[in-house]
């Protein structure tokens, strides 16, 4: 529990643990993926979400499951004094979902119509032909289409979701707010101490073998009439959870973001903005990317991508300045400040942090970390990122464009 006086209505809340999707035979996936929804269509505890909510009226409560491909749990919010309503409602969840195939039928013609519109739309074009290249067209991340529909069976996405979430036992609970312990440590008895466990063990990460494609790849998505281009250009990236490594990894980012957005924007003057990046999936530890990604007019992407990749190697052969690692410094250490004073950001903290079950104190020493980066020490850990011989340039052009 993290008591806050940021706001003096707010305790928000989640659970998470290890698993996810990942732990499911490749032909239940698509069950699995839509667990969350098919139960939020359905409602819990007997009650159909119209219902629930009727008995919930004037009560500011909101609980959700909440799963991912690596990990799941759930989530919430409340004032304190709806706070014990609120865990009621995160025990139904958990525990009692219901089974309505009225509900589940509803629920995929409104995805059917979704996925039919956005096989339309342009920039979701790219970004599957984005992931299908840099994941190697991995079964986990292809885009759902009318087909693949077909394939989920909603009473194995309900045994999936009961299998999870009757099973808390290593589930971790982060509280966050306008609490006070000592009327919540009888709530949290109640309502989390009762909640179902299994001797199962502790939940681990699917296998999941993730690669990036080797060498150098490019390739051009025509799509949508707008003329206008978006360019993204990828590295495979070290996924070691190192803490230190990390940070130097997304602050190397940054910096470049600096030096790109001058080079770029303000010297050639024809790029719509620039943005550089590092992604990782805790708690999987076998696959992690640097991005750089930048608009311009489709007949400058080209040269864009050149420059780009001239300015990083001269990057990694002379580091950045030490005025560029001052920039970034400063705002790391706003966007620190500014967090420490926000729940938000305390729970996602704590969430990852126990995700990668790291010590929950190292949330108060962000601040100091900064203090040990300087041009030199970005240098030498810029080396190890952007391989000269490793990256994909994947660019959306409209139709009948050339880039």
């Amino acid at each position: 529990m993290k008591p806050t006086n940021f706001k003096n209505d707010q305790i928000i809340f989640a659970a998470s643990v290890p698993g996810g999707f990942s732990t499911v035979p490749e032909d239940d996936f698509r069950s699995a993926s839509l667990a969350n929804q098919i139960v939020s269509e359905a409602g819990v505890g007997g009650l159909t979400p119209v219902e629930l909510d009727k008995l919930l009226a004037g009560k500011l409560i909101g609980v959700s499951p909440s799963m991912g491909l690596f990990s799941h749990g759930i989530r919430g919010s409340s004032t304190p004094k709806d706070i014990e309503s609120a865990l009621q409602a995160m025990y139904l969840t958990m525990t009692q979902p219901n089974k309505r195939p009225e509900s589940f039928e509803v629920l995929m013609e409104r995805i059917e119509a979704f996925v039919k519109n956005r096989s339309l739309d342009p920039n979701a074009i790219y970004s599957d032909r984005l992931t299908e290249i840099n994941t190697k067209n991995h079964p986990l991340f292809r885009p759902w289409t009318t087909e693949s529909l077909k394939e989920v069976d909603p009473d194995k996405a309900l045994a999936f979701y009961n299998k999870i979430m009757r099973d808390a036992g290593d589930l971790r609970f982060y509280f966050v707010g306008a609490l006070d312990v000592e009327t919540m440590i009888p709530l949290l008895e109640t309502y989390v101490g009762s909640l179902p466990t299994t001797d199962n063990g502790p939940p681990k990460v699917g296998k999941v073998r993730m690669e990036f494609p080797g060498g150098i790849t490019k390739n051009v998505v025509q799509a949508g009439q707008e003329p206008k281009s978006t360019t993204t250009i990828t590295w495979p990236a070290r996924a070691s959870y190192d803490e230190m490594e990390m940070f130097n990894m997304r602050l190397a980012t940054d910096i470049l973001e600096i030096r790109l957005r001058e080079v770029l924007r303000e010297a050639l003057g024809n790029t719509y903005g620039v943005g550089v990046g590092y992604s990782y999936m805790p708690p999987y530890d076998g696959y992690a990317t640097t991005v750089v990604r930048y608009g311009s007019a489709p007949e400058n992407a080209s040269d864009m991508a050149k420059r780009i990749l001239e300015e990083i190697k001269k990057f990694k052969a002379e580091g950045p300045t030490e005025e560029e690692v001052a920039k970034a410094k400063e705002l790391e250490q706003r966007a620190v400040e500014k967090g420490l004073e926000e729940n938000g950001y305390w729970l996602a903290s704590l969430q990852t942090l126990g995700l990668l079950g790291w010590d929950a104190n190292r949330v108060l020493a962000r601040l100091d970390r900064i203090d040990e980066v300087s041009a030199e020490s970005m240098h030498k850990n810029f080396k190890l990122y952007f391989p000269e011989d490793n990256y994909t340039v994947i660019t959306l052009m409209p139709k009948e464009s050339t880039p």
